[in-house]
């Protein structure tokens, strides 16, 4: 039996076969659909009490002509959300709901840690906030805070970098954005979002990139009945649907690019290259994206290290983008020369990491080794926490000396519950999982990847890392998992006993 590529909650980026005949044509202000909102005031400030006493301080800023609303939120006492780190707020705005002001809440890597409900901002308030429960709150105005750097800045903004958004509880819902300028304003951009159903849309095909009008770009589908805004401010990107289909035929069922994408990290941030497996050689394997390769110049591979130089892009012929094979010479893309090739030789072609000098700087990535094998006692809670029986586990990773474990189990079906694998992470004594579910056919089979006949594949760990504030806030873990038909690359984020699974790409494994 066969399976979809990859997990529903992979965010595939591949080409729409745009052509510059029309997908960069300009669309009139006229076509924005009917909800924008018209009547909100531009900026307010309160501080707040929640039902179960704990208390917030909260401003927004308000778009009537984009239909935005951004600004942050702070908790002093919560013991829901962190306390005295003001949150990023914001939302697409609508007339559907002319009096209420419906917003999300993030963290710095676009999680979305609770939402916000605001009614009447300007009269009667009244106020509700979710964070993994519904609470009830009082509204006191406050002096709205001087801002040196507003978050709805209107002058010219040319993004670069990395976007995302994720519900850490629902991992089918989550979307990203891959974006590059230049100092002219042209963009490129790859964009993908989850509901669970898929949502993709990328310039990278057409002939010229599209020139930013201000702080945004309007995208028309001319192929699909579809066309949307992409506007860029301070801290996050805000996408919304201005012409076509409710639901266009080049997305899955009631999927949609709607929302707000949180910057996420630095623009240099690691990118995976697809080795040649004498080591000489590595491949960024994409013809056209945002990234820079002049920039990268040390590769990681399972912790070591090997300097690398841009020799060059190569044209390849492999049959459509987002497409890596066993022949090296046939992988669009830009290639760099290994100074170690040890570092990257291998027996077969793997993905591993390109970084840059300023990352490396700014992060210690950790020693990385083959984990012999997953330890009885931490298998024993992983069955204790999930009151089910492992089928099947796999040793990962063994980091840091030993003081942080990666493995993998597998559970079978049990009554009404799916086979379902399972991420287990400990750092130094503090679990963390990720739920992997697997793909139930009607005749009962079932399995996470193409051809994969009913076993997880557990991925590989490239390096290890921590980043915050507090050296122990956040532990981050860059992997490649290898399936039959892809190869799907992203970043585990750890915090405290939460983790949270980033898919940065997957690509199709071409057997030609």
């Amino acid at each position: 039996m066969r399976f979809p590529l990859i997990a529903i909650f992979a965010i595939v980026f591949a080409s729409c076969g745009n052509t510059s005949g029309d997908a960069n044509a300009a669309i009139s202000t006229d076509s924005i659909v009917s909800n924008l909102p018209t009547k909100f005031s531009p900026q307010y400030a309160w501080n707040g009490t929640l039902n179960d006493g704990a208390k917030f301080s909260l401003w927004l800023e308000t778009d009537n002509d984009l239909g935005i609303a951004a600004g942050e939120i702070t908790f002093s006492d919560s013991k829901k959300a962190p306390s005295g780190t003001p949150l990023l707020v914001a939302s697409l705005l609508s007339n559907d709901t002319p009096d209420t002001i419906f917003a999300d809440f993030f963290d710095e890597y676009g999680n979305i840690i609770g939402s916000i409900t605001i009614s009447a901002p300007d009269g009667n308030t009244k106020c509700s906030i979710d964070i993994e429960q519904e609470f009830e709150a009082a509204l006191d105005k406050a002096e709205f805070p001087k801002k040196d750097f507003p978050l709805l800045a209107k002058e010219a903004n040319y993004p670069t970098g990395y976007y995302a958004f994720a519900y850490p509880n629902d991992p089918n819902k989550c979307g990203s954005i891959d974006i590059a300028s230049d100092n002219d304003g042209n963009i490129r951009f790859r964009i993908g979002s989850a509901t669970p159903n898929i949502a993709e849309a990328d310039n990278l095909s057409d002939d010229a990139p599209i020139k930013i009008n201000g702080n945004y770009i309007d995208y028309d589908f001319g192929n699909c009945d579809y066309g949307f805004r992409m506007a860029f401010f301070n801290r996050f990107i805000a996408v919304r649907q201005i012409r076509g289909s409710v639901n266009p035929s080049c997305f899955g069922n009631n999927a949609r690019l709607d929302g707000i994408y949180v910057q996420t990290s630095d623009n240099d941030m690691p990118a995976f290259v697809y080795s040649d497996p004498s080591g000489r050689r590595v491949i960024h394997p994409e013809a056209e994206d945002a990234f820079n390769p002049k920039a990268y110049n040390t590769l990681i591979n399972k912790g070591k290290t090997s300097k690398i130089t841009f020799s060059g892009k190569q044209k390849g012929d492999t049959p459509s983008t987002g497409t890596v094979t066993g022949n090296f010479e046939l992988i669009p893309g830009y290639v760099f020369d290994c100074a170690s090739p040890d570092v990257a030789k291998s027996d077969f072609p793997e993905m591993m990491l390109a970084t840059t000098d300023k990352w490396l700087e700014t992060y210690k990535p950790m020693s990385v080794a083959n984990l012999k094998a997953v330890p009885a006692d931490l298998a024993s809670k992983i069955e204790k926490r999930y009151e089910r029986k492992i089928q099947r586990k796999e040793a990962i990773a063994s980091i840091d000396g030993g003081k942080i474990t990666v493995f993998s189990v597998q559970f079978g079906a049990s009554g009404d519950k799916k086979p379902l694998a399972v991420i287990v992470i400990d750092d130094n004594g503090t679990i963390a999982t990720i739920d992997m579910p697997a793909f139930v056919a009607d005749d009962g089979t079932y399995g996470w990847n193409v051809d994969d006949d009913g076993t997880y594949l557990p991925p590989t760990i490239l390096t290890a890392y921590r980043t915050g504030v507090d050296d122990n806030e956040t532990l981050e873990l860059y992997y490649v998992k290898n399936a039959p038909e892809s190869v799907t690359c992203g970043r585990y984020l750890v915090r405290k006993n939460h983790a949270y699974n980033f898919i940065t790409y997957s690509y199709y494994f071409w057997v030609n």
